[in-house]
């Protein structure tokens, strides 16, 4: 997928086919980065109930905000579960179900991306 749009997404598994996804809006993006890229940690991976995600100075200083997403493009609301620490951040997934999901870092650079396996 590469041009701009609004997707739908089916999952097909073992003959069996999910419900058709709400629409998902792609924007391409080659300001798009892994956190490796650009010196962000992540750990444990996988998770039971707790997320550390340790940031560079640099990132420490600036405006981020934070996403998370389920595999299927859903927004999980962490605000309640976000805690900043000296370095960066935790996220509490005690409450979440087993799953991929996708953090999102978004500043004024650009936008990095995380993909983190909870485990139950």
């Amino acid at each position: 997928m590469t041009a701009l749009g609004d997707y739908t997404v089916a999952v097909i598994l073992s003959g069996c086919t999910s419900d058709v996804s709400d629409p998902l809006t792609f924007i391409p993006s080659t300001s798009i980065k892994t956190f490796d890229e650009i010196g962000i940690k992540v750990y444990p991976n996988p998770v039971s109930d707790r997320i550390f995600v340790e940031m560079p100075n640099g990132l420490l200083s600036k405006n981020n905000t934070i996403k998370f997403y389920s595999v299927s493009g859903q927004t999980i609301e962490i605000e309640n579960q976000l805690t900043k620490t000296k370095n960066g951040f935790e996220i509490t997934t005690e409450n979440m179900s087993s799953g991929i999901y996708v953090i999102e870092l978004e500043n004024e650079s650009g936008k990095a991306i995380y993909r983190v396996n909870i485990v139950k």
